[in-house]
C-alpha cells in the first residue's frame, strides 16, 4: 500500500487543474499579491490557468478567424508570401506560417490558393 504524503497519496492521479483552480482560490481569499506569486510559480513549472465556458467563437468559416488570420487570409489572398506578410505585420515567419496553418485548418483547405478563393468569393465552410 502506497504511504500517504499529504493530501495525495504517493503514485496517485490528481486533477492537476482543479487543484490549481482550488489552490488560487485559496490564494485570493488571502492576498492578491499571492494569486500574482502562485501564477508566477506555476509558469515557472509550465501549467497555465485555461479559460472555461463555452467557446465563443465558431470552430470553423469566416466566423471562426481571429482578427489576426483575417488579415494574414487576406494578405494570403493578395498573394504574398509568409515572410512578406511577416514584415508587413511586424511578426515572426513563424507566426504567420502557424496563423496559415490555422486558416487552413479553420477552413478544411489544403492550400494557400484555396484560401484565396474563399477569401475572393468569402464562402462561408
Amino acid at each position: 500500500m502506497a504511504r500517504k504524503r499529504g493530501p495525495v497519496a504517493a503514485g496517485e492521479q490528481i486533477d492537476t487543474g482543479r487543484s490549481v483552480a482550488l489552490a488560487l482560490a485559496g490564494a485570493e481569499a488571502i492576498d492578491e499579491g499571492e494569486v500574482s506569486r502562485a501564477e508566477a510559480w506555476l509558469r515557472q513549472l509550465g501549467v497555465r490557468r485555461s479559460v472555461t465556458g463555452p467557446r465563443k467563437r465558431p470552430k470553423r468559416g469566416w466566423t471562426a478567424l481571429t482578427e489576426t488570420e483575417t488579415k494574414v487570409a487576406l494578405l494570403v489572398a493578395d498573394g504574398r508570401s509568409n515572410p512578406e506578410i511577416a514584415a508587413r505585420m511586424f511578426l515572426s515567419r513563424r507566426t504567420i506560417q502557424s496563423h496559415v496553418s490555422s486558416i487552413l485548418a479553420k477552413f478544411g483547405l489544403r492550400s494557400r490558393v484555396e484560401i484565396a478563393i474563399h477569401a475572393y468569393r468569402r464562402e462561408p465552410v
